[in-house]
């Protein structure tokens, strides 16, 4: 007589590829969070719900096209101007109005617009980075390093961010391009905020149940964060960068605002508004065009973080 085959089931046969097992030992499951599983295309269309986000994005993408490939087609020379026609009010030739030098005030708006883009995103990338790699080998590793890394991020706190901005600004030299001087000081004083982010988003990652499976399984450390910690958390990093972007705009602008930033002819929102604050009285458009445009892309950023924020939030 044959052996009887026997009936004692695995526990964690159910997580072994081509097991007939269906379902897991209670309290671990099978596969990560549906956050984790929902492909780009359901992303897109939980986005597209949101009409503000939409409109925000249309709006930024436009300003995109126009701002970096304007100089491409068409003459805008942000420097160039014409003494005869100095102040002059918004008209055909001249959309926006012309400046105190005869400077088109749109030309000058889109490169502005440009200047205020790149050192946004190359800041935030800066931060990012640095903040996002710190951030998680201290989540993952915890410990000694954990401790001091935190201790640290708290006194970056403790220290007001403008300030701390100023300081670096005042002690980088003039001779370095104003735009790398922005990128690195945005960048060093926003570090933080995302290495206080990242931290806490792949402790609770590392924590979860799935997470333990794998690890009883014998995956590697590398294969765990590839494939189970690193999906679950880039929706909340991409949701506190889309907020970081106008952040940095901001600071770009008011370091300008005060000629800590970029410096004239080079153009840029800060500058624009002061000098057409100068003039506001007897020619409003020096500055109403410039603020409205600032105003417009920060409003647009802000709806576009709220959409990524229902897409990548609703499971939270």
């Amino acid at each position: 007589m044959e052996p009887e085959e026997s009936s004692v089931i695995d526990p964690l046969d159910a997580f072994r590829p081509g097991s007939p097992t269906a379902e897991p030992p209670p309290g671990l499951p099978a596969e990560p969070p549906k956050s984790a599983r929902t492909g780009w295309r359901h992303d897109f269309r939980v986005f597209r719900r949101h009409k503000p986000a939409v409109a925000g994005l249309v709006y930024v993408v436009l300003l995109l096209l126009a701002s970096f490939l304007g100089p491409v087609f068409f003459d805008m020379d942000y420097e160039k101007g014409d003494p005869l026609q100095t102040l002059v009010s918004p008209c055909a030739a001249h959309p926006f109005g012309t400046d105190q030098q005869g400077r088109d005030i749109l030309v000058r708006n889109l490169h502005a617009a440009r200047n205020a883009m790149i050192v946004a995103v190359v800041s935030v990338v800066v931060g990012l980075v640095v903040g996002g790699l710190i951030g998680a080998f201290s989540g993952y590793v915890g410990g000694a390093f954990d401790l001091v890394v935190m201790r640290l991020v708290d006194v970056m706190f403790a220290f007001p961010q403008i300030l701390l901005l100023i300081l670096l600004l005042v002690a980088i030299p003039d001779s370095m391009d104003r735009r790398i001087s922005m990128f690195v000081a945005i960048g060093v004083t926003s570090w933080a905020g995302y290495a206080r982010l990242v931290r806490g988003l792949v402790i609770q990652a590392k924590n979860e149940d799935y997470v333990e499976a794998a690890r009883c399984l014998g995956a590697t450390d590398f294969h765990v964060i590839r494939k189970y910690i690193l999906p679950n958390i880039a929706g909340p990093v991409i949701v506190a960068v889309s907020f970081g972007i106008p952040s940095a705009m901001m600071a770009e602008s008011g370091m300008s605002l005060i000629g800590l930033g970029l410096r004239p002819p080079m153009p840029s929102w800060g500058n624009l508004i002061f000098d057409g604050a100068r003039e506001m009285l007897g020619f409003p458009h020096l500055v109403l065009w410039p603020s409205l445009t600032f105003a417009l892309t920060l409003l647009a950023f802000t709806f576009i973080g709220d959409g990524l924020g229902g897409v990548y939030g609703k499971d939270k």
